[in-house]
This record gives C-alpha cells, sequence and structure tokens, in this order.
C-alpha cells in the first residue's frame, strides 16, 4: 500500500483539478495559431508600406526593402517557433 503523502491537499476542489488537467487536449482547445497581437503586428508593416506606396512612390521604393526586411525577421523569430512549438504539441 502507498504511503500517503502528508502534504498533499486532498480536498474535492484539487482531486478534481487534478484529473481535469491529466486529460488529453483536443485541437480545439489549443491557442490559436495566430493569435490576434502576431496579426496586428504582422500587418502593421503591409499596412504601412501601402500608405507609403499611395503617398510618395520614391518613398515606397527608398522603404519598401527595410520594412519587408522587418517582416521577413519577425517571420523568422517569432511565427516560426510557434508553428513549431504548435506542431510539437501535437505530439505530446
Amino acid at each position: 500500500m502507498p504511503r500517503k503523502n502528508p502534504n498533499a491537499d486532498d480536498s474535492p476542489e484539487r482531486i478534481a483539478a487534478r484529473a481535469y488537467f491529466r486529460q488529453p487536449r483536443q485541437l480545439s482547445e489549443h491557442p490559436k495559431l495566430f493569435s490576434d497581437w502576431v496579426l496586428a503586428f504582422l500587418l502593421t508593416p503591409v499596412i504601412g508600406v501601402v500608405v507609403l506606396a499611395i503617398w510618395d512612390y520614391d518613398v515606397w521604393k527608398r522603404f519598401a526593402k527595410i520594412v519587408w526586411g522587418a517582416t521577413g525577421l519577425v517571420l523568422i523569430v517569432a511565427v516560426v517557433p510557434m508553428i513549431v512549438s504548435w506542431v510539437a504539441s501535437w505530439f505530446s
């Protein structure tokens, strides 16, 4: 017979909580792949480029590479690890 842990909290709430967190998660319970702040973070440079393109074509040519480079950096640094962790969560 296993020994009882004297520090264990065996209240009904704790027992129910342990049972809940031991259940496998459904895919619908995973956080959205692209949360609202990620979409806003990615769309900000796009909106900026469109505004610059409408405002002045020369400004567009000058800053488009910088803005798209920053967008690519965001994709590499923020979104790719998020996708990898999201896919990895399927197998855990």
